[in-house]
């Protein structure tokens, strides 16, 4: 078997573009600076875009279009810029993956995201010990920087560090940054941004149960981290204050009675208090209310979505009873590009879903990077379903770019040296047979 050097550095580039659009710039100034890199990237490939190979993509991208011009002619142009910012920042980043890989090599994609996550957690507890805030608003807003794309990072840091045993710096230091990464997500103190992750980390468990070679190693690494879990929760709940504690035990009571949109809501308070079941409903009405034509393609970017009931402290900023966007990405998408546009962003996710699961079952060198695959489309299903996912004042940042990354047909030494980095020190992870397969 041939060996591969193993990556020492950080792509810098990509690390600073990161990190630039978390802590840094505002989403709009981020917009025109992954605009220029994504320009540059595609200047280095000899002006060549390359478009990763996902199923309901191009679809997309033509309803992004097509509403896009259609809003033009029937809403202020102020609304349709809005909405072509929230729909296409996240297809910038996509398009960024699948560019940058072409021509990049020799350095450590997984080192980069290891240290984009730990300065961002970092970052956060700076603001946490300055500030000095203890309630509730004050750790979640401290903490809610970067954090859903650090939802996607931690599961991978799991898989890689705790289940391989593959460390990007060393055991400890690794384990130092899990650690640090780890109490970022769960100081957020938000219900999406803890539940996401764990269910993500457990999806890593169950495929390193079922599919890894040596059963009895990984049943005693799930047990282990099962624990580790339990023990983090125990700590969780012992460090927090006990107002903290009870408002958020408050709010994860809630939650499912907040999506569930068959209730009746007839009242402002009602409406508030039931927020995302209330948008759920106000879409679907308004939906069921459009004529064919828009039902099957949407009603055009720019166009916001018709509330009744007005949140009191939302009274100066709603125009025309109607908002941008909703929590539930799925519905936004259903307003604005129709059910067409819903059942190309299923696809997208489904079959990134299905790719991996193949992938997986084939038990070959490069299984781990099909299970991060899984991870990011899994993830990005419930994001969106949640907290808006792809369609968003801003990037879905390391879900878009892992999209354009693991997605694309490469042919070039990156390809070895990403399954290397998750793989064992041998380059795969459980003795099996090397096979001469493709990685898409």
């Amino acid at each position: 078997m041939e060996y591969i050097k193993k990556p020492t550095n950080v792509y810098w580039d990509l690390l600073v573009i990161l990190l630039s659009g978390t802590i840094i710039f505002s989403q709009t100034v981020f917009f025109l600076v992954s605009t220029v890199y994504l320009l540059i990237l595609i200047q280095k490939n000899h002006f060549k875009i390359l478009l990763p190979k996902i199923g309901g993509l191009k679809l997309y991208i033509f309803l992004v279009v097509w509403g896009g011009v259609l809003g033009y002619y029937l809403y202020p142009i102020r609304n349709v810029a809005r909405d072509i910012f929230y729909f296409t920042s996240t297809l910038l980043w996509i398009l960024i993956g699948a560019n940058f890989i072409k021509n990049k090599r020799g350095a450590s994609l997984l080192k980069t995201l290891y240290v984009y996550a730990f300065i961002v957690s970092i970052y956060c507890f700076y603001i946490f010990l300055i500030n000095g805030n203890f309630d509730f608003n004050g750790i979640r807003l401290n903490f809610v920087t970067g954090v859903y794309d650090i939802g996607f990072i931690l599961p991978i840091m799991i898989l890689n560090s705790f289940f391989n045993r593959h460390f990007v710096f060393s055991k400890k230091l690794d384990t130092l940054i899990i650690i640090i990464v780890s109490a970022h997500v769960f100081l957020s103190l938000g219900r999406i941004s803890i539940f996401v992750p764990l269910a993500s980390i457990l999806l890593v468990a169950f495929l390193v149960l079922i599919y890894k070679k040596n059963r009895k190693r990984s049943f005693l690494q799930v047990f282990i981290l099962l624990v580790l879990l339990i023990l983090l929760a125990v700590v969780t709940v012992t460090i927090i204050p006990k107002d903290v504690l009870n408002f958020f035990s408050g709010k994860v009571g809630e939650s499912l009675n907040e999506l569930d949109n068959s209730q009746i809501i007839d009242s402002t308070e009602s409406a508030m208090n039931n927020w995302r079941a209330y948008e759920m409903q106000a879409a679907i009405k308004q939906w069921i209310s459009s004529n064919f034509f828009e039902k099957i393609i949407g009603s055009g970017l720019g166009r916001g979505i018709h509330i009744d009931y007005i949140p009191y402290s939302w009274s100066e900023m709603v125009e025309n009873n109607q908002i941008p966007l909703l929590h539930n990405g799925y519905y936004t998408v259903l307003i604005k590009i129709g059910i067409l546009g819903v059942l190309a962003l299923l696809t997208i996710f489904l079959s990134s879903l299905k790719k991996g699961i193949a992938g997986i079952k084939r038990r070959n060198r490069e299984m781990n990077v099909y299970i991060l695959l899984i991870i990011i489309s899994f993830g990005g299903i419930l994001y969106t379903y949640t907290i808006r996912g792809p369609v968003q004042e801003g990037a879905f940042l390391i879900w878009g770019f892992l999209m354009g990354v693991l997605n694309t047909n490469f042919y070039s030494p990156f390809k070895e040296e990403l399954s290397y980095e998750i793989g064992s020190e041998r380059g795969d992870i459980d003795d099996i047979k090397e096979e001469k397969t493709s990685f898409m």
